[in-house]
C-alpha cells in the first residue's frame, strides 16, 4: 500500500534554517561515503545544528539536509536544500545509547 504526503503548508516549510530557527523542523539527510548514499533523518534544533542518529553520520564524507520535502520531491530542491559543512559523534560511538550525532549546517 503507497502512502502519499503532499507538501507542508508554506507556513509548515522551512527554506533559510538560519533564519528559521529555533522552529521544530524534520529533515532528510542525503549522506555519502564517497562510494553509496544513504538515507536518514535529523531535527533542527538550532539555526545551523541539526540532530540525528549517529550512525547517519558514521563513515560520510559528505551530504545535505533538505526541510519541506514531499514523496514526490526525494530529489531535493535546491531552495530548500542545505549542505552539511561539518559533523560530530561521540568519540564512545557504538557503546550502547550512543547513536546519536550533530551536524553542522
Amino acid at each position: 500500500m503507497a502512502v502519499h504526503y503532499g507538501a507542508p503548508p508554506e507556513k509548515e516549510q522551512i527554506h533559510s534554517p538560519a533564519e528559521q530557527s529555533p522552529f521544530w523542523a524534520i529533515g532528510r539527510l542525503l549522506m555519502s561515503d564517497g562510494a553509496h548514499w544513504y538515507v536518514g533523518s535529523g531535527s533542527l534544533i538550532a539555526p545551523a545544528f541539526v540532530l540525528t542518529a549517529g550512525h547517519v553520520l558514521q563513515g560520510k564524507v559528505a551530504g545535505t539536509v533538505t526541510f519541506g520535502y514531499d514523496i514526490t520531491d526525494l530529489a531535493g530542491n535546491a531552495t530548500r536544500t542545505v549542505a552539511i559543512a561539518a559533523a560530530a559523534i561521540p568519540a564512545n560511538y557504538g557503546v550502547q545509547g550512543w547513536d546519536i550525532g550533530v551536524a553542522r549546517l
